[in-house]
């Protein structure tokens, strides 16, 4: 066909070049293999155009172009049709790209290439024919060139998709990690992910690997480092909570003893469960919780006033020290006791011997009011008696029949031998056990504790003020018993020369009695108050007064006390000394010559020394030639009541002194045997075998050598009570035998009076038979008949009561002549007071007692001769 006009004109003339051609300047031209031309309209073209992708042809001049077959692409210049290469695909059957980044083709493909699967990629180049798996510690998602390092705290396999997170216990330090690493024992990671592991921290351990957490270490056990991988063992003194990081607690049976925590062994006599807790001493023990280090020294406590109270254990914590709702007296001291030791007591109380604790002083004033009402009331009627008479017939009481029949003798030593005994648990220092320490505490008595005179004072002087009054009252009674005595004597000198004279000395010698009793029984137990002043014991490293643990031993107040009480020990300890000098200055008459060859005869001469009798109560229970044994055992009671406390602060070695005390006492008495009579003296030396087994048993008590006797606890204490009461009931005993015999004698006496009656009226006869009869059977050579004549109702009361001395004589007036001797001789009798009596020239009519005599007691009577026979 013609081509189309042009709408404009030319500049040179139109060519009719044909499809397949292409108009060059002015020539038609074919078209090369593989291009075309095809047109229908001007301008000719000037080229012929390449076939389209994916269409070619085999001859120039084509007109179009053939579609390459399906899957085949046209090559480059389109001359014929191929496959695209491995890597490749057909676009639109138009050309061959190469596959992205991320896509494959193992051979040519159409339209795309095939997506690498997760876990793979195309390293990182295109037309990739296959894919590569991620290495290890890679992964991938679709599309990808490489595979990306999994991040810190995670790893894959080898063609992974993804990246798992490191479990519990394992981690992965670095990016790309194949695999996580196990913590190594001693670490672990609590979390999933972790990029590296956690110490295990202090008190905490892990012994294996790739652990999720750390263990605790167990109660005893203690991890000081970080990292552990096992936690050590609390050596044995120490012990420790769960999850500790040091054993800063102390182990059963051990305590922490200072602030470093350094743990010591729990001391004797006190529980330690362990812990931050610090000993909790046993009942009758204490400790001082003043400041920590003291809390190791247990310390026994010598009255019952110490308490072991563990219901608020909280406060036996180291850390409870300083509350304040945590009273020492409270935790540890019973109701009223207080202070070191709960060894004094509170205002309000004062301390009971009979029941060795703080009682309320309204209590024990009613007790002391009874038992002091009850000795005064005896003490009252002795004294009535001495200074009045018989006035209300109260010699012919049973109980003063009994106790004036018991032998005074027998009454000093059971006066002694308990006031030792009941003195020894404090002079000891030894806690008895019951009931032992029961009968202690009743015999309290016989020390004068029940007089309760701390009620009398309060406040911080109350110790000191009872001291005081326990030194002052015995001198204000010796100055009431002088000044009744000097009282009475206006009253008595009213009668005549020689009955006052008889009335002042009986006066004199009565008071001075009472004196030397009051200083005889009080002495001691005032000694012991006054000695025990310088009875300090050491309580962590303070010193205190072991009778009062109130009071402070270098307090400047203490000094000044101590100072004053010295001075009245000065006074006190004079008195023993004054009655040395008294009866050394009378020591011939005391024992006399006639005590080497008679020793009755002796004491009978030294009874009756009218010179003696002021004194009487110092020596008249004794031999002669021990008239100085009053003093000797004074000052042996004051030994034991108050110089063995002073010997040492250790219980046992007071115990050891004591011992050895009482076997010297053992051994004197059952030597020497000072009292006048042999029962008495036998009672004596079960008494300081009674004293002995006392202190031996105070010594087992602290040494626990009892338990090797087989005595235990209570055993001890009813084998000691048992002992004990052998000297009282042995000393009653013998008392009631003794009252037996004196009324049976009594008896046989007012029997033989009312038999006298048959021997009035005697012929001369009778009366010489009857004397010849006494000389021959009834009077030694040494003795002599002598007759001492009075009316019968006077001989009668002789016979009863003894014949009364007469001080003109210096004796009793008697006569060697027999009734009916003579009828014809006459001479003077003097009466009882010396009187001249009446003139007898026979004798029938008067009655007289008939004596066997010494001849030695006998002198010639003054104003008579020889032969008179008085």
């Amino acid at each position: 066909p013609t081509p189309t006009p042009t709408p404009l004109p030319t500049p040179v003339p139109t060519a009719g070049c044909e499809s397949g051609t292409y108009l060059d300047g002015t020539v038609c031209t074919t078209c090369a293999v593989g291009q075309y031309s095809s047109f229908d309209t001007l301008p000719f073209p000037t080229s012929c155009k390449l076939c389209p992708s994916g269409r070619y042809n085999t001859a120039a001049g084509a007109t179009e172009c053939t579609n390459c077959a399906a899957g085949k692409l046209s090559s480059d210049d389109r001359t014929y049709c191929k496959d695209c290469d491995a890597g490749e695909y057909n676009h639109n059957n138009t050309e061959c790209r190469k596959c992205e980044y991320g896509k494959y083709a193992p051979q040519a493909l159409t339209d795309s290439c095939l997506e690498c699967l997760n876990g793979s990629h195309t390293n990182n180049q295109t037309k990739a024919t296959t894919c590569t798996p991620c290495d290890a510690g890679k992964y991938s998602t679709k599309l990808v060139s490489e595979c990306t390092s999994c991040s810190i705290g995670s790893h894959s396999s080898s063609g992974a998709s993804q990246c798992e997170l490191c479990p519990v216990g394992f981690y992965a330090a670095v990016t790309g990690s194949s695999s996580c690493i196990a913590c190594s024992a001693g670490n672990y990671t609590s979390v999933v992910g972790s990029f590296e592991c956690t110490k295990c921290e202090k008190g905490t351990s892990q012994g294996s690997t790739g652990q999720s957490d750390c263990v605790q270490c167990e109660k005893g056990k203690f991890a000081a480092q970080t990292g552990s991988v096992s936690c050590d063992f609390c050596d044995s003194k120490k012990d420790s909570l769960v999850g500790s990081e040091s054993c800063d607690l102390a182990n059963s049976g051990y305590y922490l003893a200072n602030d470093n925590g350094d743990s010591k062994i729990c001391p004797n006599h006190a529980s330690c469960e362990g812990g931050y807790q610090v000993p909790i001493p046993d009942y009758d023990y204490w400790v001082d919780r003043t400041k920590h280090e003291f809390v190791g020294d247990v310390y026994k406590c010598s009255r019952d006033t110490c308490q072991r109270n563990s219901i608020n254990s909280s406060c036996w914590q180291i850390d409870q020290f300083a509350n304040t709702t945590c009273s020492s007296d409270e935790l540890q001291c019973t109701e009223g006791a207080m202070g070191p030791l709960c060894g004094s007591c509170h205002d309000g109380y004062v301390f009971q011997a009979v029941l060795n604790e703080c009682r309320v002083c309204g209590e024990v004033q009613i007790v002391s009011y009874i038992l002091f009402g009850s000795v005064m009331a005896l003490a009252l009627i002795i004294v009535v008696y001495f200074l009045m008479g018989d006035v209300y017939g109260i010699k012919q009481w049973w109980i003063i029949r009994f106790l004036l029949n018991l032998e005074r003798g027998s009454l000093k030593v059971l006066w002694v031998t308990y006031q030792i005994i009941v003195s020894s648990s404090y002079a000891l220092g030894v806690q008895f056990p019951s009931p032992f320490s029961g009968m202690l505490g009743f015999l309290s008595i016989f020390s004068f504790d029940f007089l309760a005179l701390k009620c009398f004072s309060e406040g911080n002087d109350a110790y000191y003020n009872t001291i005081y009054l326990w030194c002052a009252l015995p001198i204000v009674l010796t100055a009431v018993i002088i000044g009744v005595g000097v009282f009475r004597l206006p009253f008595r000198l009213k009668d005549s020369t020689q009955v006052a004279e008889e009335q002042f000395n009986k006066i004199k010698n009565t008071h001075i009695w009472l004196v030397l009793l009051l200083s005889y029984v009080v002495l001691p137990p005032v000694s012991n108050k006054q000695l025990q002043v310088f009875d300090c014991i050491d309580i962590s490293g303070n010193r205190y007064l072991r009778a009062d643990t109130a009071i402070d031993c270098d307090a400047s107040d203490y000094l000044i006390f101590r100072g004053i009480i010295i001075l009245f020990i000065g006074v006190y300890q004079m008195i023993p000394i004054l009655w040395m000098i008294l009866l050394y200055q009378k020591r011939d008459a005391l024992s006399p010559k006639t005590s080497s060859y008679d020793t009755r005869l002796a004491m009978f001469i030294r009874d009756n020394n009218s010179d003696l009798a002021s004194l009487r109560f110092l020596f008249v229970d004794y031999k002669c030639s021990k008239w100085w044994f009053e003093i000797a055992d004074m000052y042996r009671r004051i030994i034991f009541l108050s110089i063995i406390p002073l010997v040492s602060s250790n219980p046992a070695t007071r115990a050891s002194f004591g011992c050895i005390l009482a076997i010297m006492s053992v051994a004197y008495f059952r030597e020497e045997q000072p009292y006048r009579f042999e029962f008495t003296n036998t009672i004596a030396h079960i008494a300081q075998f009674c004293i002995l087994i006392t202190i031996y048993g105070a010594l087992t008590i602290e040494t626990s050598s009892m338990i090797s006797f087989g005595l235990k606890g209570h055993l001890l204490g009813y084998v000691l009570v048992f002992l004990n009461l052998i000297v009282a009931i042995l000393a009653l005993w013998l008392a009631f035998v003794s009252f037996k015999k004196q009324k049976r004698l009594q008896e046989l006496k007012e029997l033989k009076a009312a038999l006298n009656e048959d021997t009035r009226g005697f012929t001369q006869n009778k009366y010489n038979t009857t004397f010849e009869a006494l000389w021959k059977h009834s009077v030694p050579s040494s003795h002599t008949l002598v007759f001492y004549y009075t009316s019968y109702q006077q001989a009668l009361i002789a016979r009863k009561s003894g014949i009364v001395a007469q001080r003109k004589f210096n004796g009793i007036p008697l006569t060697l002549r027999q009734p009916l001797a003579s009828t014809e001789s006459e001479f003077k009798v003097f009466g009882e007071n010396g009187e001249e009596g009446k003139v007898f020239k026979d004798f029938p009519n008067e009655e007289a007692l008939v004596l066997s005599l010494p001849k030695q007691f006998l002198e010639p009577l003054k104003g008579f001769e020889e032969d008179d026979g008085l």
